[in-house]
């Protein structure tokens, strides 16, 4: 079971005295700042006072129970949304879920409940199965995406300086367009590198 870490909460001081008391949910609503399971009125919780004044607004699983102990990975998060909802008579698409998961997945990290495993996307990394060949290359085509959007920015600032728009790899060094005919061309180079680098099925 993972541990709050509460000297990253805000105001905490090592010299105040901390502890942890159960009280009654007042409110319509909350969720515990932890790993946000749903908590409603007339739930018990479990909320932090310091130096005998209490922080309401942070509440916590109040872990008398079970079933209401921290959600401590993903998949317990995912698995209790989707109970959470079915007992509201709610169904969530399955593309809701992931986007959800992926949140709850950002904030456990952030706040360091979670570590984050990195996995660097190379094409030997795709030989050894650590990273799929679907994942290599949208990374590559996001890459793509990048280097298209600074050509489209750089054509889009040319045109609206009002300056001719003619490409004429002849001309003067010192002309503009001869100047934006060069960096289009090694953007082009840089694209034309990079699909060449993507693996297909």
């Amino acid at each position: 079971m993972s541990v709050i870490d509460f000297t990253q909460e805000e105001g905490y001081d090592p010299n105040l005295k901390t502890q942890f008391v159960h009280m009654t949910l007042e409110t319509n609503s909350a969720s515990c700042t932890k790993c946000w399971r749903k908590f409603f009125k007339g739930d018990t919780v479990k909320i932090r006072v310091v130096n005998g004044i209490s922080y309401t607004k942070s509440i916590y699983c109040p872990r008398a129970k079970k079933d209401k102990e921290h959600l401590n990975n993903v998949d317990e998060y995912r698995e209790y949304i989707v109970l959470l909802y079915h007992s509201q008579g709610i169904k969530l698409e399955d593309s809701k879920i992931d986007e959800m998961c992926k949140e709850w997945e950002l904030h456990s990290i952030r706040k360091g409940y979670q570590v984050a495993e990195t996995t660097t996307i190379s094409k030997s990394n795709v030989e050894s199965g650590k990273v799929s060949v679907s994942n290599f290359n949208s990374v590559i085509d996001f890459k793509i995406k990048q280097v298209k959007d600074h050509r489209a920015k750089l054509i889009k600032t040319f045109k609206e300086d009002n300056v001719s728009f003619i490409f004429d790899l002849q001309g003067d060094e010192s002309n503009p367009s001869v100047a934006l005919s060069k960096e289009l061309a090694v953007l082009d180079n840089i694209i034309a590198r990079l699909e060449a680098q993507k693996i297909k099925d």
